[in-house]
């Protein structure tokens, strides 16, 4: 409702001071919400460079350098406002700022360059055009608003601080730098709160030059973060050293370091760029599932299957294949996460470590003497009274009598009977089990299916409050792990770290080899059978669907090699969908595999179908 004001009062857009007899928006409730300059306001704003304190971060962004912060007007530097409009820029105004803001610090000052516009519901504010450019703290009164703000200090002791100091800018940052224990001279400063106010300033102030340095390489904001929690005041002379150094922030891969070592004169054959290049190449190379690497694989001399990320790798650094060959030396010395050589294989220290420590423990816990189990006379009464396969009977006894066992089969053979009845063994002998899975799905069927609890192998190992993570150990007599083709060897190596291998512990390795293969790197499960270094029961009776699924018969005769029948029957059908032309072959099985899928499930009304909008298709990928 427009009227004529009837009292002075202030905007609640602009925050103008509007005078009685102005003719002004008016809410009940809410009060003024226009006056005659929010009206001539130019809709898209004006151009303003201002000198501004920042007073309070809003809102800053993970991964760019976008934020919003509160900040109040010191300086007019340039302005387009009218004569009419100059109040809104004049020093003391606050206004919020959102923009690049990069990573500002209560209390300095900016440079501020954008446009003040008017935003209907949330006033005026500008919006940056350029990044925030700081200033520092370049004057006592702006020292005074900065240390306002630091904590249990106040104004009183702000002054009292600015004396210690001698009024001089350079001695009152050391008292907050180097010299911090100087502050108990300050009436009501303790050492403990002298510490706090040091700490304080360290994380505002004192990095600041590393702060300019991070946003100048336009680093995203998260990496940026973790630069200065890792290097502190040092980061930029660690990374003008060495830009390759934030390959070891996570987050942080090579072509973001690589932008960095381009802007700061890092050139394209240089050792160091060399070294990251093979580090990067290692690291792709285990987002293919593999630990280690041949030389010929890493200089791209040699392709080979499932290298599709290592291959890609190769081609990001842009380095001939000799110079990769002749870098492995000096990727040795000079790159950036530990990288190590074995008989002409390279790999990352990590994960030939997790190796090593994998199977230093399984040698350990097999080598250990544990004392036979009691089977029962009849088995049967394991397997709920059914007559096990030779292979089910034969896999108790076995684990009966070893410290590490590994149970395999196809789908269909009996591998959760089995692995219900191993467990019901290993209580029956008053044994403390831990039944795991990698997954939370995993360990809930495992659940389920054998009526005992499981748990991620990740909830399983967590360190529990109040234990040092170096005595932290499992206190069960035995373990049994499900799904075990899904763990790789860092998450195996975690498992097998926590178990007493002083003591005689028994581990069951439960899984389908040719099945859900890890998506970290290392094949820990097939490595472990094909070692031939502990004892493998393998399942190969088919009992699932009654023996009359095609299913698990075909999935053998894949294993196998053979050609299996592909007659069409209840539960499978063969489509042919070859083509010369492979993408259009592809393509062709994908469509038919989903028709034919939506057809069944509408015909047979699966999961209450009955139409085409009750299903939904859905892909890893666009």
């Amino acid at each position: 409702m427009r009227i004529a004001a009837r009292f002075n009062g202030t905007c609640r857009l602009c925050q103008t001071k509007v005078r009685k007899g102005e003719e002004v928006d008016f809410e009940s409730g809410t009060g003024i919400t226009s006056c005659p300059v929010c009206r001539e306001f130019p809709e898209s704003g004006v151009e303003v460079e201002l000198c501004a304190q920042i007073t309070q971060i809003k809102h800053q962004s993970e991964r760019s350098n976008w934020g919003v912060v509160k900040a109040r007007v010191t300086e007019v530097i340039r302005s387009d406002c009218t004569d009419e409009q100059a109040h809104l820029t004049a020093p003391g105004r606050l206004y919020s700022v959102a923009g690049p803001v990069g990573i500002p610090v209560e209390g300095e000052e900016s440079i501020v360059r954008g446009r003040l516009i008017l935003d209907p519901k949330w006033g005026m504010q500008i919006k940056l055009s350029a990044p925030l450019e700081s200033r520092g703290i370049t004057s006592l009164p702006a020292l005074r608003a900065y240390l306002d703000m630091a904590p249990n200090i106040g104004p009183a002791r702000t002054e009292e601080i600015i004396r210690l100091g001698k009024h001089d800018l350079s001695r009152v940052y050391a008292l907050l730098g180097p010299d911090w224990e100087q502050l108990v001279k300050v009436k009501g400063i303790t050492r403990g709160g002298a510490e706090e106010i040091h700490i304080w300033y360290e994380r505002t102030l004192a990095n600041r030059g590393a702060i300019q340095f991070l946003s100048a390489m336009e680093l995203p904001q998260n990496i940026q973060r973790a630069a200065l929690a890792e290097w502190r005041a040092n980061t930029e002379a660690v990374i003008r050293r060495d830009p390759f150094a934030l390959m070891r922030l996570s987050g942080c891969g090579f072509k973001t370091a690589d932008a960095v070592a381009t802007h700061v004169g890092i050139g394209h054959s240089d050792p160091r760029r060399v070294a990251a290049a093979v580090l990067h190449i290692l690291q792709r190379a285990a987002e293919d599932g593999h630990t280690y690497l041949a030389r010929d694989i890493i200089s791209g001399q040699t392709r080979a299957p499932r290298f599709s990320a290592t291959e890609s790798a190769v081609n990001d650094v842009g380095l001939s294949g000799g110079e990769l060959s002749g870098a492995l030396v000096h990727a040795l010395e000079l790159a950036p996460v530990k990288i190590v050589e074995h008989d002409g294989d390279v790999a990352l220290e990590s994960l030939r470590s997790a190796e090593a420590r994998i199977a230093d423990a399984l040698m350990a816990i097999d080598s250990n003497d544990v004392p036979n189990l009691q089977l029962p006379e009849n088995i049967s009464t394991l397997f709920g009274g059914l007559t096990p396969a030779p292979e089910q009977a034969n896999a108790c006894r076995v684990i009966a009598e070893r410290g590490v066992v590994v149970l395999t089969g196809g789908p269909g053979t009996g591998k959760t009977q089995t692995t219900r009845a191993v467990i019901q063994l290993l209580h029956d002998n008053g044994l403390t089990v831990f039944s795991v899975a990698p997954t939370g799905r995993a360990a809930l069927r495992l659940a389920e299916l054998t009526g005992h609890p499981a748990a991620t192998i990740h909830r399983q190992i967590a360190i529990k409050p109040g234990v040092a993570p170096d005595e932290f150990t499992l206190g069960c007599d035995a373990i049994v792990c499900d799904e075990s083709s899904m763990i790789d060897v860092e998450l195996a190596a975690q498992l097998l770290a926590v178990i007493d291998t002083e003591r005689p512990v028994r581990l069951v390795f439960v899984g389908d080899v040719d099945q859900l293969p890890p998506v970290g790197a290392g094949a820990f499960f097939k490595d472990l059978i094909d070692s031939e270094r502990v004892p493998v029961v393998r399942l190969t009776q088919i009992f699932r669907q009654a023996g009359d699924s095609p299913i698990p018969h075909i999935a053998r005769a894949f294993n196998e090699g053979a050609m299996p029948s592909l007659e069409r029957s209840d539960g499978f059908a063969f489509i042919n969908t070859a083509r010369e032309d492979a993408e259009e072959a592809a393509q062709l099985a994908q469509d038919t595999v989903v028709m034919a899928a939506t057809k069944w499930l509408i015909e047979k009304e699966r999961g209450g179908a009955k139409s085409i909008a009750d299903i939904a298709v859905v892909a890893p990928q666009r």
